[in-house]
């Protein structure tokens, strides 16, 4: 029997990880997206340079995109070593994780329930439902599949560590190497849960999912056991208090990252204000958004890149926090005889808290991507809830069941299939949120960029002139339109909302060096020159910038300051070719007019 079920293990991994990358393989033609892409690796050139000594010192100082997640951008950093610019090589990364997390996923609880068929079930769903496409298909979230892989060794090490402390108590002269092993399990453990942190601070909440896992499979607790049906041999149940202390490192770690994590998006402007988003608005929100992602879950149509922050009506949010404590209370008081459900509800919203909206980061309402570990908790409520109701199936409910989940299994893959098709590139990306949401002002943005790239002018000007309809006083709106008609070389007109970006955003970098620009080819140089030094004052460390500016000065015989220029970008980028040779060129000048 045992043989047996080593096969059916085999085979189930294969066919789960073959499955899950040919679902997923159509990615590898996509392209690089506009939102949140460049931020990562298109407009990165720290990462671009691949994996360098100061590009890892970068990845663990920096904050950049509001996060401190060194892993991720490592992750980016060897992607661009191997695969250069490519896309494609990108994406496949991202998969292949999507797989080994299935994978994981799979054998963690197939080895804690030894229930073959149930925990195959959960990973197929996990693997093929449609709410997960974002964080795949979508190269910047490599963060989502990588945190997971992490998270999912960190619970299996714990099982691998609570196996062997719960084993036969060892003999007196094996009593250490019994102990190594124990601790060595935990120690795993905590390497990879950091590792995973440093990933996605999402992990956060990893430590009670560990409770959990105590609660039911592994029926550590000992108010839990007490019931008839639980025999368990001494030494393998703990008080809750003891199961608290033994996760202590795991919630300092929690709580380290916790601190980082807040402090970085505050101090990057990423924390939306009381002012903005109140409190009780973000608690309306947050039971609303509960709700809708698990209606997603049941119903996953309508899926978008970027789901605006919309009011909710009193009836509305009342009703979300009725339905929550009423499933909540369910799933309590079958807590002896069903755990499962206990534990699949309450990893559910336990996993979502640091991403609800309590602490608001962005504009966005909720997200797709937010999902990807929280589902995990509803399909094991589901599964095993289901399966608690059919406890001896005859032959007939057992090919019903298997029609049932063989439905649901295929609406999972086409469902996925056709929504991957949004995510070919920036342009089918936005056009399908415009078309699924509403008062869409990202989506209409970042639409609109992706015409103008594609020279659909007079497209864009529609989508940009819509944004602006939303929101007028969006300095970002103004810039796009400013690049549209630079694009076009109307220059006069480019000008013109150049400026009302600056008045209404006096720092706006971009749009100081792009006026700059803009009046150095008008012959403005003494303007233009203004404007690049205003930029300088804000990003001082701009070799680009620097370069620019170079020119103009040179232009106006100002040498000099134009030689001062060129060594301090060269200083910040001594790999520019064009500085280096601008600055040769100025050195010639500056010989021939002494002759």
């Amino acid at each position: 029997m045992q043989n047996q079920d080593k096969t059916k293990t085999v085979f189930i991994s294969c066919a789960l990880v073959v499955l899950t990358l040919i679902l997923y393989w159509p990615v590898r033609s996509h392209d690089f997206v506009n939102y949140d892409d460049p931020d990562y690796v298109t407009e990165n050139p720290v990462v671009q340079r691949g994996l360098t000594e100061q590009g890892v010192l970068w990845a663990f100082r920096s904050g950049q995109s509001f996060n401190w997640h060194p892993v991720a951008w490592i992750s980016h950093m060897l992607d661009c070593q191997i695969f250069g610019m490519n896309p494609g090589g990108h994406h496949f990364t991202s998969v292949l994780f999507h797989a080994l997390n299935t994978l994981l996923l799979f054998l963690l609880l197939r080895r804690m329930t030894q229930a073959i068929w149930k925990s195959a079930l959960v990973a197929a769903l996990f693997a093929w439902h449609p709410l997960h496409v974002e964080s795949v298909a979508w190269i910047c979230e490599r963060k989502d599949v990588l945190s997971t892989f992490f998270g999912l060794l960190t619970l299996w090490f714990y099982l691998r560590y609570v196996e062997t402390k719960n084993s036969l108590a060892p003999t007196k002269n094996g009593r250490a190497q019994f102990h190594f092993r124990c601790s060595m399990f935990y120690v795993f453990a905590l390497i990879a849960f950091a590792i995973g942190l440093m990933a996605k601070p999402m992990l956060v909440t990893l430590p009670f999912v560990l409770l959990l896992l105590d609660e039911w499979p592994l029926r550590r607790m000992s108010v839990a056991n007490a019931g008839k049906t639980q025999k368990q041999k001494p030494g393998k149940t703990m008080p809750f208090p003891q199961l608290i202390l033994e996760k202590a490192p795991f919630f300092l770690l929690a709580a380290a990252a916790s601190v980082v994590t807040f402090l970085v998006q505050r101090n990057a402007g990423a924390v939306a204000q009381t002012d903005l988003f109140p409190v009780t608005e973000r608690f309306g929100n947050a039971a609303v958004s509960y709700i809708r992602y698990l209606e997603k879950t049941f119903w996953p149509v309508s899926l978008s890149v970027f789901y605006p922050y919309l009011g909710w009506a009193t009836w509305q949010i009342v009703g979300a926090f009725f339905l929550l404590m009423a499933m909540s209370v369910v799933v309590i008081l079958f807590r002896r005889e069903k755990p499962f459900l206990l534990v699949g509800w309450f990893w559910f919203l336990g996993t979502l808290v640091p991403v609800i909206g309590l602490v608001q980061v962005g504009t966005q309402a909720m997200a797709d991507r937010y999902t990807y570990i929280p589902l995990i908790g509803i399909f094991i409520l589901l599964v095993w809830g289901w399966a608690s109701f059919i406890k001896k199936p005859s032959t007939t409910q057992k090919s019903a069941c298997a029609v049932v989940v063989g439905a649901i299994l295929m609406a999972c893959l086409f469902a996925t299939h056709f929504q991957l098709q949004h995510w070919r590139n920036s342009e089918t990306l936005f056009s399908r949120a415009n078309a699924v949401t509403k008062s869409n002002l990202v989506a209409r943005v970042m639409l609109g960029n992706a015409l103008l790239k594609n020279g659909k002018f007079d497209e864009a000007r529609i989508q940009y002139e819509a944004a602006l309809e939303l929101r007028p006083d969006f300095p970002e709106v103004y810039f796009n339109l400013g690049n549209l008609f630079f694009e076009q070389k109307q220059w006069d007109e480019a000008m013109a909302y150049y400026t009302l970006t600056l008045q209404k955003n006096p720092e706006h970098v971009n749009a100081h060096v792009n006026l700059a620009i803009v009046l150095g080819i008008k012959n403005d140089f003494a303007d233009a020159i203004s404007h690049y030094k205003a930029a300088l004052k804000i990003e001082p460390d701009d070799p680009v910038t620097l370069r620019y500016l170079a020119t103009d000065l040179t232009t106006m015989g100002k040498y000099e300051e134009a030689a001062g220029c060129l060594k301090q970008a060269l200083a910040l980028q001594p790999g520019d070719a064009e500085a280096r040779q601008a600055l040769q060129k100025l050195e010639e000048m500056k010989i021939s007019s002494k002759n």
